[in-house]
């Protein structure tokens, strides 16, 4: 059987079976699930240059198909990518962690990489300070799917409207403490990379106060002897899938550089790799170049792939048609126009298309593919990730 009828099994029959087949695969070649949390340690305390920024993806659909192109670029430039999933989107695009690790397994086998791969479950957010329970049966399986890197997303319970730092910051840091104790507890051999987060994306920016009570506060309610966060995410004046107009086009978003400038320095002061940029997909490419500049650690990228397949001319008309009409029905009272909910929603489609999504003939997925193959090798480019593989392999073995 080949591998895209073992990642079709996962995702359509017995799936654990069929997991567990690709993961013994991957090993056969080679290929190993890891975290990036020594690598990232080591950046944050001068042993590793700081002339690259990681690229974490999100793939919200085809995305067997886009790690596959993604890794190929990678293999060619000898970088590597982060392939991510947050909590919202695993529910949306039925990907829960073991799906969306056999997808990239399967990816990694056909193009023949070998070495670390990493799966990093992002946005592991928290509605509520009794939401503990809940997030430690996603890490749980998170971790049984081989995700060794894990953000965790408290941010959502910052209280802006307290008088002082330390009580908004109170509860994340409460969450964010137990999670962290939780994932070293439950880790095993493989050191987990744990990030956490100060700033709501979408929301005001971070302040350098703001990561140095957060970082302190969750020093002070966990032992010294356990291992501390890699990294920590702060808000620059991005949004997830970037601004956009009641016509639905986005528009340039403008990022504070003085957020990631103070920030990172506190933070690598305080014994993490560095900062993390969140909703920057939709960036222009000159934004992209000024991250490295500024000693980002790590960027998120979602949308922007997202929309470079549905977008693409190949993508089939009717089906596309098909996603967005059940986006704009489910969801168009909450939008001015038609074309600004079928933006913000049609990520929403991923999941109930998947089969169709799937059954895409090969020749027109190829197509698109060839368009995300050029942005793939740009992305690593900017981000200043050629030659990095080498540098990856001496912190992850």
């Amino acid at each position: 059987m080949d591998t895209r009828e073992l990642v079709g099994r996962v995702l359509f029959e017995d799936g654990y079976g069929a997991y567990l087949e690709i993961r013994e695969l991957a090993e056969s070649r080679k290929i190993y699930l890891a975290s990036t949390h020594n690598l990232y340690l080591a950046r944050g305390e001068g042993k590793v240059a700081a002339d690259f920024t990681v690229p974490a993806v999100n793939l919200r659909g085809m995305t067997y198909q886009s790690a596959k192109t993604m890794l190929q670029v990678a293999k060619e430039v000898a970088g590597f990518f982060i392939f991510e999933i947050a909590k919202s989107e695993m529910e949306y695009t039925e990907q829960m962690p073991m799906e969306y690790a056999a997808e990239i397994l399967g990816a990694a086998i056909d193009v023949g990489w070998e070495g670390p791969i990493f799966l990093q479950g992002d946005h592991f957010q928290f509605a509520s300070e009794g939401d503990v329970d809940k997030m430690k049966k996603l890490v749980d399986e998170a971790l049984m799917a081989g995700f060794y890197n894990i953000d965790i997303d408290g941010s959502t319970l910052v209280a802006l409207d307290e008088p002082s730092v330390m009580e908004q910051q109170r509860v994340n840091i409460s969450v964010t403490g137990q999670m962290l104790k939780y994932l070293r507890e439950r880790e095993g051999d493989q050191l987990v990379s744990v990030g956490g987060e100060i700033g709501h994306i979408g929301e005001r920016n971070s302040r350098a106060s703001e990561m140095e009570v957060f970082l302190s506060g969750i020093k002070q309610a966990n032992s010294d002897k356990m291992a501390f966060l890699s990294k920590v995410s702060v808000q620059t004046g991005t949004r997830h899938g970037g601004v956009v107009n009641k016509d639905g086009e986005t528009q340039e978003m403008e990022i504070d550089m003085k957020v990631i400038d103070e920030c990172g320095k506190v933070a690598r002061e305080m014994g993490v790799g560095g900062v993390v940029q969140h909703g920057a997909s939709t960036l222009t490419d000159t934004q992209l170049k000024r991250f490295v500049e500024h000693d980002t650690l790590e960027i998120h990228l979602a949308t922007g792939w997202q929309n470079m397949i549905m977008d693409h001319p190949s993508f089939p008309l009717e089906l596309r048609r098909e996603m967005e009409g059940r986006m704009v029905k489910e969801y168009g009272h909450k939008y001015n126009s038609p074309e600004e909910c079928i933006y913000r929603e049609r990520k929403r489609a991923w999941g109930k298309f998947q089969r169709e999504v799937w059954q895409i003939p090969d020749h027109t997925v190829d197509e698109i593919m060839r368009s995300l193959k050029d942005r793939a090798r740009m992305i690593l480019v900017e981000l200043g990730m050629q030659n990095k593989y080498k540098l990856l392999r001496e912190y992850t073995e």
